[in-house]
């Protein structure tokens, strides 16, 4: 842990100084965070605010997002003409909204995305299934994010360099991958902790084998754990109470959010250009992410898996799109 060499850089990536300036005073570079009206979402917005990066937070219910732009716009000093703050609506458990916010925002070519935080998340609770059939938990952690990178990714590269980060969790060491029954439809009993913990190993996976197949774009991907952080994630929990209490517990949304904004916004050798790697507290967790031997689920982080899990993702998705 606290590791922040690799051999893992995106050449491209360091063509161009980074920071929240775009070169020539052309502007500000631009931070997209799903599920940024709240939590760890929200406080990652506020930083990058006042570091001076313009943000979108795109969130689902847009008198949430109203409030929030309101509380951002005023914890940052900004005044109400300040365009730095905005915010998008956006359900990413539902592709249909996927679609819906990716074609309005890339309709307007003059619409720009530097960094990409895959933020939105939900945990546990009774098993829902979302607009297009998925496990709801799968949906909104991992399927969603997937699309939206998907219909993002031709703009990132257009405004290169950029970075994407997927927001994990710790959960992520103890999971595993259900190839045969990914939804969870076909057991007797929903274990809402294990798709949740498969749901977050899923973002690592598939982080580090985007970061392979953007090499060279000037496209980071790196996924991050922040800890156990007292959220409001806690409210949605009716079925492990050690686990609510918990997060109850946990670190202040500051304290968790400190590797979001660095993997964002960092402007020296530790993070430009570094990509295909797993964070928490401001390091790379080791030296090299196939020696991660905390992550129990180590058979599912065979260097096969990536290709596997983004054809799998790909069928998935596609499958869902025909049917809608």
């Amino acid at each position: 842990m606290g590791q922040t060499t690799s051999s893992k850089k995106d050449e491209k990536a360091l063509s161009v100084p980074w920071g929240p300036q775009l070169p020539g005073g052309s502007g500000k570079r631009t931070c997209l965070i799903t599920g940024g009206n709240s939590g760890l979402g929200f406080e990652t917005a506020r930083s990058l605010l006042v570091k001076g990066y313009k943000v979108i937070i795109a969130c689902r219910n847009p008198d949430k997002a109203t409030e929030a732009v309101a509380k951002l716009r005023s914890l940052a000093s900004l005044d109400d003409t300040d365009e730095s703050i905005s915010y998008e609506v956006l359900d990413v458990s539902s592709l249909n909204s996927v679609d819906k916010f990716a074609d309005k925002f890339l309709s307007n070519s003059n619409n720009q995305c530097h960094v990409l935080i895959c933020n939105a998340g939900i945990m546990m609770g009774a098993q829902r299934q979302s607009a297009d059939g998925f496990d709801l938990q799968l949906a909104t952690n991992y399927l969603g994010h997937v699309y939206l990178i998907k219909r993002m990714q031709e703009r990132l590269v257009e405004c290169a360099p950029g970075r994407i980060i997927h927001v994990s969790s710790i959960a992520a060491r103890f999971g595993h991958i259900y190839w045969n029954d990914i939804n969870f439809f076909g057991g007797d009993k929903y274990d809402s902790l294990k798709m949740y913990q498969q749901s977050k190993l899923l973002q690592v996976v598939f982080s580090r084998e985007l970061a392979k197949r953007l090499k060279g774009t000037g496209i980071t991907s790196n996924s991050l754990e922040p800890g156990i952080v007292k959220t409001g994630l806690s409210a949605t929990i009716t079925d492990d109470p050690a686990m609510r209490r918990r997060l109850e517990n946990g670190i202040s949304v500051e304290e968790g959010s400190k590797t979001h904004v660095h993997l964002a916004s960092c402007t020296d050798a530790s993070v430009v250009g570094i990509t295909g790697e797993h964070w928490e507290k401001c390091g790379i967790i080791s030296q090299g992410f196939s020696k991660l031997k905390y992550i129990l689920a180590a058979h599912d982080l065979r260097e096969s898996v990536g290709p596997k899990l983004w054809d799998f993702t790909e069928k998935l998705i596609l499958d869902a799109r025909k049917k809608s």
